[in-house]
C-alpha cells in the first residue's frame, strides 16, 4: 500500500485506512504493507477415547492482529477463536473434520481439515487361573466394531462366568463395541467328577439343564485312567464316545464311564440340553443420537429379554422406536421370538421464518411438534394477499413448495415473499399429510391466464385423496387456469404398505398399489418356480392358505417360503374315468403326504393301476409322503 505525505511548515505526514482502521504515516513516500495470515503448521488427524480430551492446533504468520474461528464439519464452533482448541469428555458425536481460519486486516485462510475419529477401548482382565485372548486385538476400536474374547482355562480350571459388562458363560464370547468395556472372565476349579459333560465348550453339572443357540457340540471325558466312555440320547441305545459330536435338537443326555477294566464304573444324573433357535437384533439409529443393545451380542436365544437404549444427542429429542416394535420409551426391553430390526428415531424443532413480517407463512407438512432427523418433509411457503413466494433461504430456488430434510439440530428455514406487480398472479400449492406437489413450472409467479400442471405425489405410507381450495377432484394430476392468484390444497390420507420377498418363486398382490388405506382388503398368491412347490408364509404373517386373503390394519412384512417338490404324472392308460389326488395340487414337497382315487366314468369300472411297477387292483391309493417324481396309469373297462 502507498500512501503520499501531506506537506505542512512542521513535518510531512500521511493517513492510510486499512479495514476500516487508519493508520498515521510520516515520511513522504512511505510504504505501509500489511501482509496476509499464512499458515505453517497445523495438527494432522487424531484418535481419541471417548471421555478423554482432543487438540488440535495452528501456527499461522502475517500482519498482526491475528484472528481464529474454528469450524467442525465446516459450522463454525462458538467461542473457538484461538489458536489452539480443546475438545474434553469426547464423545462418538465430536468425530469428524476440524479446521480454522486465520484472519487478518489483508485477508483470510482455512486450514487443512483435521479429522478427529473417536473410540473406546476394550479390557480383558481374568480372575482365577487363566487367560483371554481378544480378536482382532488392538488398543481402540471403532464404534461398531465387533470383538471375540476367548476364556482359555489352565488345567483343572473352568470358565465360571463372564463378569464386568458382560454375563453368561458363552465361550467365545462376542461382542459389539459400543462404549469403553471392562469384560472379565472368571475362573474356578472344575468341581471333582468322574463324568465331565462339555457342551459348547462349557463344563455343564450332572442334572442340570442348559440352553444353547442353533446346536450343541457334546465333548465328554472320564476321570478313570484309560477308561471308555458310553452315553445315550433320550433314552436309545448305548453309544460309544470317540470324538466330540453334535446336537441339533433338545435331547436328554446320559453317560456312563468305565475303568479300563470295567471293575469301576460311574453313572451320570441326566443332562437336559435344551437346543433354541436364535434371532438376530439388530438396532441402528436415524443420527441425531445413539441406540445400542444393554445385552451383550447381536444373537439371542428364543425368548431372551433384551433392553434397547436410545440416548440423544445436544439439540435432538428420543421421538420413538420405528421397526418391529413401537415405542416411546428411550429404554425399551422386549423378548425375542423372531429376527428384529428396530430404529430409533431423534427429532428437533425447525424455526419457520417469512421475510418481510406479515408478507406470508412458512409451514413443514406433516406437521410435527419434532421434525424427525434423515426424514423428508414437505416446505411450503403461504403468500399473503399482494405477495407471492420469490425464493428459499436454504438454497436458490423459487418453488414451493419444496421437500425438506431435517439433518441438523434446531435449524431455521426462512422464505422471502415479493408484492405482486400489476397483471400477475400467484399460485400456492399447498399440502396437508405425507405427500408432495409436482408444479409444472419453476416459479410460484404468472401472467393472468396461464395455465399450469400440479400433480400429487402420495410418500410411502400415505395415498393421495383428492384437491381441494381452488380446484377439486381425486384425479392426481389436474392443470388450472391461473386467473386470478390461488390456493390449491393437495390432500393424503396415511396408510399401510407391503413389503414382500420371495426365493425360488414370486408373490402377487390384487390390488398392487403402493399403499393402502386401513381395512383395505388384499389378497396374496404364491406362485411357485419350476420344480417347486409353495411351503408358507412368514414375518408377519403365518400358515400355508394360498391364496391368502388379509385386511391390511399395519405395515406388513411377509416372506413366501417355497421349497423342492415333486409333480405326479396320472395318465388314463385305457377307458373312461379321472385320477383325483388329495391334496389337489400341480406340485408337492418333499415329504407331503398324499392319496390317490380312480374315479371310473359313466359305464366304466375301475380295473387296476400301473403304479411305480406295481399292479394295484383297489381304486383308492393310501396316503403316501412323496420323495420323487412320479409316474401312475389307470385302467377302466367298458361294462356297458
Amino acid at each position: 500500500y502507498q500512501v503520499a505525505a501531506n506537506e505542512s511548515a512542521e513535518q510531512r505526514t500521511g493517513t492510510i485506512t486499512v479495514a476500516g482502521k487508519t493508520h498515521t504515516v510520516i515520511q513522504e513516500g512511505a510504504q505501509i504493507q500489511v501482509i496476509p495470515p499464512t499458515i505453517t503448521a497445523q495438527s494432522s488427524a487424531e484418535v481419541a477415547i471417548a471421555g478423554n480430551s482432543a487438540s488440535f492446533s495452528v501456527t499461522a504468520s502475517g500482519s498482526e492482529p491475528l484472528t481464529y474461528q474454528w469450524k467442525f464439519k465446516d459450522e463454525a464452533i462458538a467461542g473457538a477463536t484461538s489458536s489452539s482448541l480443546t475438545l474434553n469428555n469426547v464423545k462418538v458425536s465430536d468425530a469428524g473434520a476440524y479446521s480454522v481460519v486465520v484472519t487478518n486486516e489483508a485477508g483470510s485462510v482455512e486450514s487443512e481439515a483435521a479429522t478427529l475419529a473417536v473410540h473406546y477401548t476394550l479390557s480383558a482382565p481374568a480372575t482365577g487361573p487363566g487367560t483371554v485372548s481378544v480378536s482382532p486385538e488392538s488398543a481402540s476400536y471403532a464404534p461398531g466394531t465387533r470383538v471375540t474374547l476367548n476364556a482359555k482355562p489352565s488345567e483343572g480350571y473352568m470358565l465360571g462366568a463372564w463378569s464386568g459388562d458382560a454375563s453368561g458363560k458363552f465361550n467365545p464370547l462376542t461382542v459389539t463395541i459400543n462404549g469403553n468395556k471392562i469384560i472379565r472372565a472368571d475362573f474356578v476349579e472344575i468341581p471333582p467328577t468322574v463324568n465331565q459333560i462339555y457342551v459348547n465348550g462349557n463344563l455343564v453339572e450332572e442334572g442340570q439343564s442348559v440352553e444353547v443357540p442353533d446346536e450343541a457340540t457334546v465333548e465328554l471325558a472320564t476321570a478313570f485312567a484309560g477308561g471308555k466312555i458310553f452315553y445315550t440320547i433320550n433314552d436309545g441305545l448305548s453309544e460309544t464316545y470317540s470324538k466330540p459330536f453334535k446336537l441339533t435338537e433338545s435331547a436328554s443326555l446320559v453317560v456312563t464311564s468305565y475303568s479300563s477294566d470295567f471293575s469301576k464304573h460311574s453313572l451320570s444324573k441326566p443332562v437336559q440340553i435344551n437346543i433354541l433357535p436364535s434371532w438376530t437384533v439388530s438396532i441402528t439409529s436415524t443420527g441425531g443420537g445413539s441406540a445400542n443393545l444393554l445385552n451383550q451380542g447381536d444373537s439371542f436365544i428364543q425368548g431372551t429379554e433384551v433392553t434397547a437404549k436410545a440416548e440423544p444427542e445436544a439439540g435432538w429429542e428420543f421421538i420413538g422406536w420405528k421397526g418391529d416394535f413401537k415405542s416411546t420409551d428411550a429404554s425399551f426391553t422386549f423378548t425375542v421370538a423372531k429376527a428384529i430390526n428396530l430404529k430409533a428415531v431423534f427429532g428437533t424443532g425447525v424455526t419457520l421464518n417469512a421475510v418481510p413480517p406479515g408478507s406470508g407463512t412458512v409451514q413443514l407438512q406433516p406437521e410435527s411438534g419434532l421434525y424427525a432427523n434423515g426424514r423428508t418433509y414437505t416446505a411450503q411457503a403461504v403468500p399473503s394477499n399482494g405477495y407471492y413466494f420469490r425464493s428459499w433461504s436454504l438454497d436458490d430456488s423459487q418453488l414451493s413448495p419444496v421437500e425438506y430434510t431435517v439433518e441438523e439440530a434446531n435449524s431455521t428455514l426462512t422464505a422471502l415473499f415479493l408484492p405482486l406487480a400489476d397483471g400477475f398472479v400467484s399460485l400456492t400449492p399447498l399440502v396437508k399429510g405425507d405427500g408432495f406437489v409436482k408444479v409444472g413450472a419453476d416459479q410460484n409467479v404468472f401472467a393472468e391466464g396461464t395455465k399450469v400442471t400440479l400433480e400429487a405425489i402420495a410418500r410411502p405410507g400415505a395415498f393421495f385423496t383428492g384437491w381441494s381450495g381452488q380446484a377439486t377432484g381425486t384425479g392426481s394430476k389436474i392443470t388450472v387456469t391461473l386467473d386470478e392468484s390461488k390456493v390449491i390444497t393437495a390432500n393424503f390420507g396415511s396408510g399401510y404398505t407391503i413389503n414382500l420377498s420371495s426365493t425360488n418363486g414370486d408373490v402377487s398382490v390384487e390390488p398392487d398399489q403402493p399403499t393402502y388405506p386401513d381395512g383395505t382388503q388384499v389378497t396374496l398368491t404364491a406362485e411357485p418356480a419350476d420344480n417347486f412347490a409353495f411351503a408358507g408364509w412368514s414375518g408377519d404373517l403365518s400358515g400355508t392358505d394360498n391364496p391368502l386373503i388379509l385386511n391390511m390394519t399395519k405395515d406388513l412384512n411377509v416372506e413366501a417360503k417355497f421349497g423342492g417338490a415333486f409333480s405326479i404324472n396320472a395318465q388314463v392308460a385305457r377307458g373312461k374315468g379321472q385320477i383325483k389326488a388329495s391334496p389337489d395340487r400341480s406340485r408337492f414337497l418333499a415329504g407331503t403326504s398324499v392319496g390317490l382315487e380312480a374315479i371310473p366314468g359313466e359305464g366304466f369300472k375301475f380295473v387296476r393301476w400301473d403304479y411305480q411297477g406295481l399292479q394295484i387292483d383297489e381304486p383308492i391309493i393310501p396316503p403316501f409322503q412323496i420323495a420323487e417324481n412320479i409316474s401312475v396309469s389307470a385302467y377302466f373297462q367298458d361294462i356297458q
